[in-house]
C-alpha cells in the first residue's frame, strides 16, 4: 500500500478537519500577545516607567502586569532600556512562554501551554490515519480520538510528539527574542530623540500587534508583527502535528518502504497554493513525505493511504459515474 496526498476536494477548505483546532490555537496566541502589548503600553503611559510624562487620560487595562510607577526612570538611557528589557523578558515568560503545572497521580508534572493544542492535533492525526486505512480496506481496529490520546503514551509516539512540542515552543521563543531586539532599537532611538511616552508606546505596540499606528518601520525597517507570526506558527504547527501523527500511525501498521502518490487537488477557493499544485501526481515514500507537510506556512495538505487496488476501484467508480447504465 502507498499513500496519496491531496489538498481537499473542490470547495473543501479544511481537508485535515483541524480548522476549529487551528483557529482555537491561533486565538490563544492572539490573546496572549495582545495582553503583553497592553501591559507594555500601560507601563509606559500609565506608570510612566521611563519618567517621561504621565498621561492621565489613558484607560487602564484590566488584569495588567505593572512594573510600578517610574520603575525605569534612571538617569541614563542604557539603564532604562536594560531594566525595561529585563522586565519584558519576565513578562514574556508569564504571558507567552509560561509553563503549566499539571498534577497527576500525586506528582506535579509541567508542560508548556502550547502542548495541549499539539497533542490534540497529533491524536486527531492518529485517529484519521486509522479511519482512512479502514476506508481503504485494511482490516484493523478503529481508533477514536480518546483512544489515540492513550496511544500517544507509547514510546514511538511519545518521542515524536515531544519533538513537536519543543519545536513549536522554540519557534515561539524565537519570536519573543526577535521582538526584544526590535523593542530595544525603538527605545534607543526614541529616547535619544526625546520621544514622549505615547510615541514610544505606539511604536512598540506596532511591533507586537501591527497596524498603521506607530512608527516602528521608520526605525527597524519592514517586519511582520509578533502576533501575526505567532498565529501563523499556531496554524502551521497544528498541521504538522496532525500530519506526523498520521504518518507514524501508517508506519505502526507496517506501511514501511512504500510509495506515496501525491494526488494534490485544490480547495476550490482563492487560497489555492501553486507550490502544492506543482506536486500533483508525484510519488513519495513515507520517509520522503514526512517532512513535506506542511509544505509552507498555513499549508492545508493531507496524506491519505493509496494502493493500486484502491486506484482501480476509484477508476471504476468514476467510469460508472460518467457512464451510468
Amino acid at each position: 500500500m502507498s499513500v496519496r496526498v491531496f489538498q481537499g476536494q473542490p470547495r473543501e477548505s479544511d481537508p485535515t478537519r483541524t480548522l476549529t483546532l487551528r483557529n482555537s490555537f491561533a486565538k490563544a496566541m492572539k490573546r496572549r500577545f495582545t495582553s503583553l502589548a497592553k501591559d507594555i503600553v500601560s507601563a509606559i503611559i500609565i506608570d510612566d516607567c521611563f519618567g517621561l510624562k504621565v498621561d492621565t487620560s489613558f484607560r487602564v487595562f484590566e488584569e495588567r502586569i505593572s512594573p510600578g510607577k517610574k520603575a525605569f526612570a534612571f538617569s541614563t538611557n542604557n539603564a532604562k532600556i536594560e531594566s525595561f528589557i529585563s522586565w519584558l523578558k519576565d513578562l514574556q515568560k508569564r504571558r507567552i512562554l509560561n509553563i503549566i503545572e499539571m498534577p497527576q497521580l500525586g506528582e506535579a508534572i509541567y508542560e508548556r501551554w502550547t502542548d495541549v493544542y499539539l497533542e490534540s492535533a497529533y491524536a486527531q492525526g492518529i485517529a484519521r490515519a486509522t479511519s482512512e486505512m479502514r476506508i481503504a480496506g485494511m482490516d484493523i481496529p478503529s481508533v477514536d480520538k480518546e483512544t489515540a490520546l492513550g496511544l500517544m503514551k507509547e514510546p514511538i509516539h511519545a518521542d515524536r510528539v515531544g519533538v513537536i512540542y519543543l519545536r513549536t515552543f522554540t519557534e515561539l521563543r524565537g519570536i519573543t527574542e526577535a521582538m526584544d531586539v526590535q523593542i530595544s532599537q525603538i527605545l534607543a532611538q526614541g529616547l535619544l530623540e526625546g520621544k514622549g511616552a505615547r510615541d514610544l508606546a505606539d511604536a512598540i505596540a506596532n511591533v507586537l500587534l501591527g497596524g498603521t499606528k506607530g512608527s516602528a518601520t521608520n526605525i527597524i525597517g519592514r517586519f511582520v508583527d509578533a502576533r501575526r507570526r505567532a498565529e501563523m506558527i499556531a496554524r502551521t504547527e497544528i498541521i504538522r502535528a496532525h500530519h506526523l501523527g498520521m504518518i507514524q500511525q501508517y508506519r505502526n501498521w507496517g506501511l514501511i518502504d512504500v510509495h506515496v502518490q501525491a494526488e494534490w487537488k485544490t480547495a476550490g477557493d482563492n487560497r489555492v497554493c501553486e507550490l502544492c499544485a506543482e506536486l500533483e501526481g508525484k510519488i513519495f515514500t513515507l520517509d520522503e513525505i514526512e517532512g513535506l507537510i506542511p509544505y509552507h506556512v498555513n499549508c492545508r495538505c493531507l496524506a491519505l493511504p493509496w494502493s493500486e487496488e484502491i486506484a482501480e476501484l476509484e477508476k471504476r467508480r468514476q467510469s460508472n459515474a460518467n457512464n451510468p447504465s
